[in-house]
């Protein structure tokens, strides 16, 4: 091989090689995902990408590429539609999206990626524009679009039969001419048994005891308390105690009352019936309701 031949071959080798080394990622472990970005897939996730869910948890910790010691957590919630809110880097946007629930990842990109305000703590913190950050994410998923489609169909049907249900309550005491007997509150009807009485309302947080009588519309008792051992004591307030049309009521009665509150299944025991088993599902109850004077009680 002659001299030019030679000078020839070292020519190109050297263009192969710078070609290389251009080609070659500056960080090792990391590959691009734009021209200004890079990443690393830690964990793999089996769950569905990002894009095609409504609803993410984020996990993420921000570290300064120049300096391992400045860190800063969070974790937070997003809607994934807003999920540009904290990034204005389209690379980055777009990587997230092919994130799938399970995965960890961590991202190398400029600091000036992230939207002003975002992480205001580890900005504050001596961290410049042009600085490179290390974003390490894990994803979890709540609601795929198809589980958010349904939720929000269940929460519509729920509402269909709450309205079907109060329309059908008041027809029935429309048509057996009782209507104009009762209050109405929120779904519930209601009236004083006794003559209204002048004491003051009880307040939220007081001790009570409070003696029920559950029946059907038709009068067949499914529930009656015999004795001061049957009674339901609670701090006015405390939910879960009483079924969701008693609750409201309550504040409107005073120690020693009773009220007659007629409620709709779904201020009663719901879709599931009660867990005695003697109350059906769908079903409108109605109640006697008795404020005990607790302190008299105690007394005895």
């Amino acid at each position: 091989m002659n001299g030019s031949s030679r000078l020839f071959s070292f020519f190109w080798v050297m263009v192969l090689l710078l070609g290389l080394s251009a080609c070659s990622e500056p960080y090792e472990g990391f590959s691009s995902f734009d021209e200004e970005g890079y990443y690393r897939l830690n964990a793999l996730g089996d769950g569905p990408e990002l894009k095609n869910v409504a609803y993410a948890e984020w996990s993420v910790a921000l570290g300064l590429l120049r300096e391992a010691n400045k860190s800063y957590q969070s974790g937070f919630g997003v809607e994934v539609s807003d999920q540009d809110y904290w990034v204005k880097n389209d690379g980055l946007r777009n990587a997230l999206l092919h994130l799938r629930a399970g995965d960890s990842v961590s991202y190398l990109i400029p600091f000036s990626a992230i939207k002003e305000g975002v992480f205001d703590e580890f900005s504050n913190d001596g961290v410049k524009v042009n600085d490179t950050v290390m974003m390490n994410i894990e994803l979890k998923v709540e609601l795929t679009m198809d589980s958010l489609a349904y939720a929000n169909y269940l929460h519509e049907l729920e509402i269909e039969r709450q309205a079907r249900a109060s329309f059908q309550l008041k027809t029935y005491l429309e048509e057996k001419g009782l209507i104009e007997k009762y209050n109405f509150y929120q779904g519930t009807y209601w009236r004083f048994l006794d003559s209204i009485p002048e004491g003051e309302n009880i307040q939220y947080g007081e001790e009570i005891a409070v003696k029920l009588k559950g029946s059907f519309l038709d009068g067949k008792v499914f529930d009656s308390a015999k004795d001061s051992s049957e009674y339901i004591y609670f701090p006015l307030g405390k939910a879960g105690q009483v079924v969701r049309g008693i609750e409201l009521i309550l504040p409107k009665m005073s120690i020693g009352e009773r009220t007659e509150v007629i409620c709709p299944s779904y201020l009663a025991f719901g879709n599931q019936g009660s867990t005695t088993g003697l109350v059906p599902g769908r079903t409108p109850v109605m109640f006697e309701v008795e404020l005990i004077n607790l302190e008299e009680l105690l007394k005895q």
